[in-house]
């Protein structure tokens, strides 16, 4: 009788043990597929922006951020080919993403500078002229100064790019203006090209003591 008691004890504690390993193994792999989730949501917002800046604000991405990404998208899709988000995986394509993320910021950071440097120096020169309007776009053009995700952002720099370009024009700045400011901004206008509309327009818009020329 009291071997009996002792082997169903036994047996009472082995099936409790498994069932808290189950129980465990199930809240293990709970956690597991939460990280799949939140990745594959980060992976989402990632390629949309990349697309975004891509095809509408001319970003040239690198082949290998390109080959990055295609394998991250890859590697995700095989995570969870037995139903259940791989651990290992998992953990390997968050650092992956991670990698991917800090080398856009820096991929992005060197294009934001070319991207906008003649916008935000003819804003810069301008400013007098209409300061609301201008301090407007330079505000939300360089809100996307440091690369991010977030869709509104990147649209914002482009409307606001090309509203800084249409105040350009609502000044009346022909060409002939907008090449010399081009020049003024990257450090190489000459005195050849101050025309005789070049400086009819800086008397005009009260420019002369703000407009340098340097050797």
């Amino acid at each position: 009788m009291i071997f009996d008691q002792i082997n169903q004890r036994v047996a009472d504690m082995k099936h409790l043990h498994e069932r808290e390993e189950r129980k465990a193994n199930r809240e293990q792999q709970a956690k597991v597929d939460a990280r799949y989730h939140d990745l594959a949501a980060q992976l989402m917002k990632l390629s949309t922006a990349v697309r975004y800046a891509r095809a509408s604000l001319d970003f040239p991405l690198s082949e290998g951020l390109q080959d990055s990404l295609r394998t991250l998208v890859d590697n995700l899709r095989s995570a969870v080919h037995s139903g259940y988000a791989d651990q290992i995986i998992v953990t390997r394509e968050t650092e992956r993403c991670r990698s991917v993320q800090a080398t856009l910021k820096r991929e992005w950071e060197r294009y934001f500078k070319t991207y906008t440097a003649a916008t935000l120096g003819t804003l810069c020169i301008i400013r007098d002229i209409d300061a609301a309007r201008v301090d407007t776009c330079t505000k939300e053009i360089e809100a996307a100064k440091v690369w991010t995700v977030e869709l509104t952002v990147l649209t914002q720099l482009k409307d606001a790019k090309e509203n800084a370009e249409q105040l350009i024009q609502d000044l009346g700045m022909d060409e002939e203006i907008v090449d010399f400011l081009m020049q003024m901004n990257g450090g190489k206008a000459t005195l050849a090209d101050l025309s005789e509309g070049v400086r009819h327009w800086i008397e005009k818009e009260n420019l002369v003591g703000k407009i340098r020329l340097s050797f």
